[in-house]
């Protein structure tokens, strides 16, 4: 009869036990796999582009931890950690993809930018040979996107636009050896609205090389078609290697912009 009476209460403990257990299981099965994919998505889109190896110690971290939830499942016969890996490997998978696309999209230029040297009072008529490996530029005064020149062409999957900077005072008017240039912001021919173009006060241009990422490089050459289209449409006459630039009206603007739309595509991949 003790023996009867007692069998509840041990159903009961066992029955606790394996309930807190299943609550556990559950919880590692969510908190795990949404850590690792922010933490391994924030690693890739800030720091891919100066540290990549670091970048990738992070990422092998939590492939790890996915192959320890691994071996909990087989200790614990019946646990949910095996689904936690499960999640685990997709998540730090997700993470290292949205990572990347925002390391080459926006951080790679923003590390290559403040990494490259600033020019101040750049005329729009001198030489570009000495700019190309520039980071910032900071023109004169009668420098201006010349947007009566401005051409636009359909590459891929958007309209690259082009124009000229020139200095309505200077004598050879025709050489272009700087051009700004923007995605989507502009008619096929003779306007031209991508970021600052508009606005009088602008004197910033931020280079666009080609060596920042593997999507820098494929821009900047439809880029560059797109300038020797215009230049000869346009009669101007332009260097083998012009400068491109992005206009902007500030510098810290521009840098601005690029931090926030890389951590808009880390905080998408993390919701």
């Amino acid at each position: 009869e003790e023996a009867q009476w007692l069998d509840p209460i041990v159903a009961c403990s066992v029955s606790g036990r394996g309930g807190r257990h299943s609550v556990s299981a559950a919880a590692v099965m969510i908190a795990v796999p949404w850590v690792m994919c922010t933490v391994v998505c924030f690693v890739f889109a800030f720091a891919f582009a100066v540290h990549p190896v670091l970048t990738w110690i992070v990422a092998a971290l939590c492939y790890l931890v996915c192959v320890a939830l691994v071996v909990l499942d087989r200790l614990w016969e019946g646990s949910q950690y095996i689904r936690g890996a499960t999640l685990g490997f997709s998540a730090v998978s997700c993470g290292v993809a949205a990572g990347m696309v925002a390391s080459n999209n926006y951080a790679a230029e923003y590390w290559s930018l403040v990494g490259r040297s600033a020019f101040a009072e750049v005329a729009a008529m001198e030489s570009s040979v000495a700019y190309r490996d520039a980071g910032r530029l900071i023109f004169t005064q009668s420098s201006r996107v010349n947007r009566s020149f401005a051409l636009g062409r359909i590459r891929g999957q958007s309209l690259h636009c082009v124009a000229p900077i020139l200095d309505p005072s200077a004598m050879r008017s025709n050489r272009a050896e700087f051009w700004a240039v923007g995605l989507d912001c502009c008619h096929p021919r003779s306007a031209f609205y991508c970021d600052d173009a508009t606005d009088p006060n602008a004197r910033v241009g931020m280079v666009v090389s080609h060596a920042v990422s593997w999507h820098a490089r494929g821009e900047y050459e439809r880029f560059h078609g797109v300038v020797m289209q215009a230049a000869a449409d346009f009669g101007l006459s332009i260097p083998e290697h012009p400068v491109l630039v992005r206009w902007k009206s500030s510098v810290n603007g521009a840098l601005l912009s690029l931090w926030r739309s890389t951590l808009s595509i880390v905080a998408a991949d993390c919701a």
